[in-house]
């Protein structure tokens, strides 16, 4: 059974504006239950071929978890600020009552740079 404990910021994906960055609506509060918030960064290679010089570059990455009621018409690319942080939607998953009613959304998120 799906209850809010947290208060997050949602804006909804937009469209583009005219050089193509990603525009979104004024964002709105959200109540949603929060199941994993880990943020990291880790170090990516820079160069493709990895040469003696090892250039390398910090990564933010972010294992994020929520669950957001049924009414809410959340879709992937959309934005939510949580504890001053930005991520980005990338997967979502409904998840149903044993009487088969759609009761909450559970949702993927990466750390976004917005």
């Amino acid at each position: 059974m799906y209850r809010p404990n947290q208060t997050v910021k949602w804006s909804k994906r937009i469209g583009r504006d005219v050089y193509n960055r990603t525009s979104f609506a004024k964002a709105i509060d959200i109540g949603c239950a929060i199941v994993t918030l880990q943020r990291s960064s880790q170090q990516t290679t820079v160069r493709a071929d990895s040469s003696g010089s090892r250039g390398a570059a910090d990564e933010v990455v972010a294992k994020t978890k929520i669950l957001v009621g049924a009414t809410a018409r959340i879709s992937r690319g959309d934005l939510f600020l949580i504890n001053d942080e930005n991520y980005t939607v990338i997967n979502l998953h409904p998840r149903f009552t044993v009487h088969g009613k759609h009761d909450h959304t559970e949702i993927d998120l990466e750390a976004a740079i917005a």
